[in-house]
This record gives C-alpha cells, structure tokens and sequence, in this order.
C-alpha cells in the first residue's frame, strides 16, 4: 500500500525527506535538522 501512494511522486527524492522529518521528530533530533530538511524539501518543490 505505502508502494502506491508514493508512486505519484515524480521525485523520489521527496519520498526520502518526507520520510525523513518523521524519524527526526521521534528521536527528538535537534531543529537543525528538521530545517536542512524543510530547505531541501523546498528546494526540491521550488
């Protein structure tokens, strides 16, 4: 099932960071790298 939703994605990129925040935000990791993530994810959208 997570196979379909992510086969939308043009970029697979954007699967790997989404995935990304959500491992973060459990380890409780510092806001750095919640920001290097959202500037990537931007970086990628824009």
């Amino acid at each position: 099932m997570d196979k379909d939703k992510k086969q939308p994605f043009e970029n697979p990129t954007v699967d790997d960071d989404s995935d990304m925040p959500s491992r973060t935000e459990q380890r409780n990791v510092g806001r750095e790298t919640e920001r290097e993530i959202t500037q990537m994810i931007n970086g990628i959208e824009g």
